[in-house]
């Protein structure tokens, strides 16, 4: 009777620890975030387990709609996605809760997902913020390396409606040089700004001018 004890004691031992290696383990725990309004946040567990894995993402420890995978991706953040998020992974099994991934927003700032200053893409070093047309709205110039595929400087025009309007003429945005930062004066002092712009050629560096924009 002791051997076939012994057996019945490791047989259950030995299912017991089965079931342990079969239960969800998060191997990669979601992680906190502080974000702007308007950001894009993505947020995700790793786990394994015997399939099939279900996953139930929660916020604030209510239950989320349709949150259902192993990534939660919130887009056009607002101070109300501020919160604790965690997820839960269950199989046959068992369950098993990740740790608390907590997003902060910022209500200070607001990301701008549109319009050419976040779409246009260049081989940006600097950038340099002045009103060089006087209509009381900061306008914006961007140093970039002169790429065949993205263009010159970039310089927006605020149109003070919330937006800018790129320019594409002038000497400033078709210098045809590696700019690597500018910066706004009245170099002449006849009242309106004017951009030094620091140009590169290989290891040397020379400045440029550019007189009233």
């Amino acid at each position: 009777m002791k051997p076939r004890f012994a057996l019945l004691v490791l047989t259950l031992q030995f299912a017991a620890s089965e079931q342990i290696s079969a239960q969800p383990l998060v191997t990669s725990q979601p992680t906190n975030n502080s974000v702007s309004l308007g950001a894009r946040v993505t947020l995700q567990v790793t786990a394994t387990g015997a399939a099939p894995l279900a996953y139930q993402w929660r916020f604030n420890e209510a239950t989320l709609a349709n949150a259902t995978n192993r990534t939660l991706i919130l887009t056009e953040i607002t101070a109300a996605h501020a919160g604790d998020y965690v997820v839960t992974i269950t199989n046959l099994s068992g369950t098993v809760t990740s740790r608390v991934a907590r997003l902060e927003v910022d209500p200070a700032f607001t990301k701008i997902i549109a319009g050419p200053v976040v779409s246009n893409g260049g081989y940006s070093f600097a950038c340099a913020w002045g009103d060089y047309d006087n209509d009381g709205f900061l306008d914006l110039y961007v140093a970039n390396y002169n790429d065949p595929d993205t263009g010159h400087d970039f310089l927006y025009r605020n149109n003070g409606l919330g937006g800018f309007t790129r320019v594409t003429s002038g000497p400033i945005v078709n210098n045809g040089a590696w700019s690597t930062a500018g910066a706004w004066a009245d170099y002449d002092n006849d009242g309106d700004l004017d951009l030094l712009i620091l140009l590169c050629y290989l290891s040397e560096a020379f400045f440029s001018l550019s007189l009233s924009v």
